[in-house]
């Protein structure tokens, strides 16, 4: 049995990871024990990325939340067509259901042999990202009502059909649109949010980088001076309080530029602001007597536990999305570089003679089989994986949180 955590769970476990607190009237560091940062990883598929998420969440005790955007969605239905993202929510969260009932332990194939994980202590919960609000503005030929009307709409049908298992959406509606604009979108879909108890994040800012979401775009606060990244901060602000108008409990967390950004190159590292996220909680706990997380889209950007480490308690949670696919295309190319004349051989169905003959030594029926075993396609790529998972919880110094959660009374039993 999978922990699904419930919204109010979500919303609940990203808060604790704020690095200030409000002591009388004035912010106050924690305990650096108790920063940590919950990672957020993107998924296409159910065959490799859900079980991998979820193996590295009992492994390592830590929360995760499994992330979708729209576009990745549809391209992953089961279906074969490219369906709504309402079907896919359904479609995911009859496989989750799965998930959540099984009482057999999970076998998580290593390149030493096999290993028994129990699902009962991991803790997971799935969520929409990058709904792009700028996607139904140019389906809409740049009709600002007719793409306001087909985006809460597509957005009411998630929400109906996500049941208790999608429990976050992202509303990203900072591009392609006025202050104004994205003020009463975000509303809109809060309130939306509260009527089906649910919860969501909004963008103030677009994230930079190379893909869908970045649009090309670079970080512009690395460029600002003190005086104007404090004003920047006032206006994130100025932003939560005309969104939520004085009503936080389904807003999770705010994605705004902070230096990161999307599908950064491999090995590319960049400066996150950390003094600006400091700047950012401090300020809003001294003049509202609250902080929301800081949700950090552009997890490439941080790809060394050096940077990992210092994001704790200033990132509420961080994405990864190119990392792993990165990982799955090196496993792939892996197997298929160092297989290719045996691989050739099975799919044409060559003779084992002609084959040994080519390889120059003796090949047997079942090592030229086992080119097509599920392993070297899903299961040591999942293997890899949960490996990679589990470093990034310990660099954002989420494991062994899950038991804390619980004992809290954050997480239920």
């Amino acid at each position: 049995m999978v922990r699904i955590l419930t919204s109010r769970e979500v919303r609940a476990v990203v808060n604790q990871t704020l690095r200030y607190e409000l002591q009388g009237n004035e912010p106050v560091i924690k305990n650096a024990n108790d920063w940590f940062t919950v990672l957020a990883a993107n998924y296409y598929g159910f065959d490799q990325y859900v079980p991998a998420a979820i193996m590295a969440s009992a492994l390592s005790k830590a929360p995760i939340l499994l992330e979708i955007s729209p576009g990745s969605a549809r391209g992953a239905s089961y279906s074969g067509k490219k369906g709504s993202m309402a079907d896919h929510v359904k479609e995911a969260t009859a496989l989750m259901e799965v998930h959540r009932e099984r009482t057999n332990p999970y076998v998580l194939a290593t390149p030493d042999g096999e290993k028994g994980i129990d699902g009962r202590d991991a803790a997971v919960a799935l969520m929409i990202d990058h709904d792009k609000f700028g996607d139904y503005l140019k389906a809409s030929k740049g009709s600002y009502e007719a793409a306001k009307k087909a985006f809460l709409g597509e957005i009411d049908d998630v929400f109906r059909a996500s049941g208790d298992v999608f429990s976050y959406l992202m509303v990203d509606a900072a591009e392609g649109t006025t202050i104004n604009q994205n003020v009463e979108l975000s509303r809109l879909v809060l309130q939306m949010a509260r009527q089906y108890n649910t919860v969501i994040e909004i963008e103030f800012s677009a994230t930079g980088g190379l893909g869908e979401e970045g649009a090309g775009k670079e970080s512009e606060v690395a460029e600002m001076d003190p005086t104007q990244k404090r004003e920047y901060i006032k206006k994130i602000y100025d932003f939560i309080e005309r969104v939520t108008e004085g009503h936080l409990d389904n807003l999770a967390g705010v994605a705004f530029d902070a230096g990161l950004t999307h599908v950064g190159r491999a090995g590319e590292v960049r400066s996150l602001e950390l003094g600006l996220l400091n700047w950012y909680q401090t300020y809003g706990l001294k003049r509202f007597g609250y902080a929301i997380p800081f949700v950090g889209h552009g997890g490439t950007s941080l790809s060394t536990e050096e940077a990992m480490h210092e994001a704790r308690g200033l990132i509420g949670k961080l994405n990864k999305a190119t990392e792993p696919k990165r990982t799955v295309l090196q496993e792939q190319a892996r197997f298929v570089w160092n297989d290719t004349p045996l691989i050739a051989a099975n799919l044409l169905g060559a003779p084992l003679e002609t084959t040994s003959e080519y390889m120059g030594n003796v090949v047997t029926k079942n090592t030229l089989d086992d080119t097509h075993h599920p392993k070297n396609t899903l299961f040591l790529p999942a293997y890899a994986l949960v490996k990679l998972y589990q470093g990034y919880i310990r660099a954002l110094g989420s494991e062994n949180r899950t038991p804390q959660l619980m004992e809290k009374g954050i997480i239920g039993r």
